[in-house]
């Protein structure tokens, strides 16, 4: 059984952790605010802690944070379906892959042929991957969910250049031989 505390501010009943899940204060910070020995000359109702205005303004930030973050995440899901339902666009996200998949290239080719061509996919998809487990193991949900975002963003690319391994009708970065050349010679597509 998971322990159990209660939000100091907002009595919200949760697991344990560094923070207010639903008012979003920081425990650690929140105690050491109240154990400070209060301002001389102003009684508890006077102090800036306990007035009204802080607490509308709590309230107020904890509104604006959430309304933020639910804005980001229907941008991206937006975002999304827009990119699957007009596939022949170019988005701001490519030129952010590009150079991930391009260095996949340089990364894998030690390895070989067989795994330097694939190489700049499996990079293209590895750099999201890793940011994300990073984001997720440090509780940062909404940046997790941007790196999932990249990382399915990245398929309906890969689509496109798989798709175009036959034709080579795609412009691309590098000059010389390519994924597609290579699936072709070694009879993989």
């Amino acid at each position: 059984m998971e322990d159990k505390i209660i939000c100091p501010k907002c009595n919200f009943e949760q697991p344990e952790g560094t923070e207010c899940q639903r008012c979003g204060i920081v425990f650690a910070k929140f105690d050491s605010r109240r154990s400070m020995p209060e301002p001389v000359g102003l009684s508890a109702t006077e102090h800036p802690d306990h007035s009204e205005d802080s607490e509308l303004l709590a309230s107020v930030d904890l509104w604006a944070s959430r309304a933020g973050k639910y804005s980001i995440i229907g941008i991206m899901a937006f975002f999304f379906f827009y990119m699957v339902i007009k596939r022949s666009s170019w988005c701001f996200l490519d030129y952010v892959n590009l150079p991930f998949h391009e260095f996949g290239h340089i990364l894998f080719s030690p390895f070989g042929d067989t795994i330097q061509f694939p190489g700049g996919t499996i990079s293209q998809l590895m750099w999201p991957l890793i940011l994300m487990i990073y984001f997720l193991v440090k509780k940062e949900y909404l940046a997790t969910a941007f790196c999932l975002f990249w990382f399915g963003e990245n398929f309906l690319n890969i689509s496109k250049y798989m798709a175009d391994a036959r034709l080579m009708a795609l412009p691309l970065a590098g000059a010389g031989s390519t994924t597609g050349t290579f699936c072709r010679a070694t009879g993989i597509s």
